[in-house]
């Protein structure tokens, strides 16, 4: 049982990952339609560099099968990251639809984290004992 809750969480939270990283990188390289988008939203210029910091580097650590008190955190601030961009949209006004992909996001890291904290305990021993 514990070996399909691994196989789950490697899956989920590698479809969790493609997206953040992927917007990460965009962040980073200051893309024009990112940077609209966010100072759309109501953010500064300047935050979509740090921001798109912050999500490569928690999708490295989510990535990584080590750094437990860090993954903690890396789940933690995608949470905050996916449920600020729900409430920025709600709170410019844009049609419910411009929040689909932060809410789908929201729901597979969900997901990851629970297949996480299901498999936590065999992932280090795996790890350790390779």
């Amino acid at each position: 049982m514990k070996a399909k809750y691994i196989i789950y969480y490697w899956i989920i939270t590698i479809l969790v990952c493609i997206p953040l990283v992927i917007s990460g990188i965009f962040c980073v390289t200051l893309n024009a339609k990112i940077v609209s988008e966010i100072s759309h939203l109501g953010y500064p210029h300047y935050f979509v560099f740090f921001l798109g910091i912050a999500k490569i580097l928690g999708v490295l650590t989510l990535l990584t099968p080590s750094f437990k008190k860090i993954k903690e955190w890396a789940y933690a601030g995608f949470t905050f990251n996916m449920l600020f961009s729900i409430i920025s949209h709600i709170a410019v006004k844009d049609p419910p639809s411009e929040a689909i992909v932060s809410t789908f996001i929201l729901f597979i890291l969900f997901a990851s984290y629970y297949f996480y904290s299901r498999t936590n305990n065999n992932l280090y021993e795996l790890i350790s004992n390779n």
